[in-house]
C-alpha cells in the first residue's frame, strides 16, 4: 500500500486508477507478446510445410530416377525411401554428436 500512496502524492491521482492503468498496460504488453509467440509459430510451421513439400518432391523425382535405372519404378521408391531413411539417420547423428557428445 506504500507505493499506492506514495503515487497518489507524487502523481496526484488515485491509487485504484494508476493500477487499474497499470493493468491495462500489462495487459498489452502480453498481447503484443503473445502475438509476437504467435507469428514466430506460424512462420515456423510455414517453413516446416515448405521444407516437408520440398523432400516430398525430391523423394518421388528420386524414385522416379531410380526407377528408371532399376527398371521398377516400386523398387525405385523403395531405394528413395531407403536414401532418405539413411539421410535423415545421418543428419540426427551429425546433430546429436554435435550437441550431446562434442569433440
Amino acid at each position: 500500500m506504500s507505493i499506492f500512496r506514495t503515487a497518489r502524492r507524487i502523481v496526484g491521482e488515485d491509487a485504484r486508477e494508476l493500477y487499474a492503468s497499470h493493468q491495462e498496460r500489462m495487459t498489452l504488453i502480453l498481447i503484443k507478446y503473445l502475438a509476437r509467440i504467435a507469428s514466430f509459430l506460424l512462420i515456423g510451421v510455414l517453413w516446416m510445410v515448405i521444407a516437408a513439400v520440398v523432400v516430398i518432391l525430391l523423394g518421388i523425382s528420386l524414385g522416379f530416377l531410380l526407377g528408371s535405372l532399376v527398371g521398377s519404378n516400386a523398387l525405385g521408391f523403395f531405394l528413395s525411401a531407403v536414401v532418405w531413411c539413411a539421410i535423415g539417420v545421418g543428419l540426427y547423428r551429425f546433430r546429436h554428436r554435435l550437441v550431446v557428445n562434442p569433440v
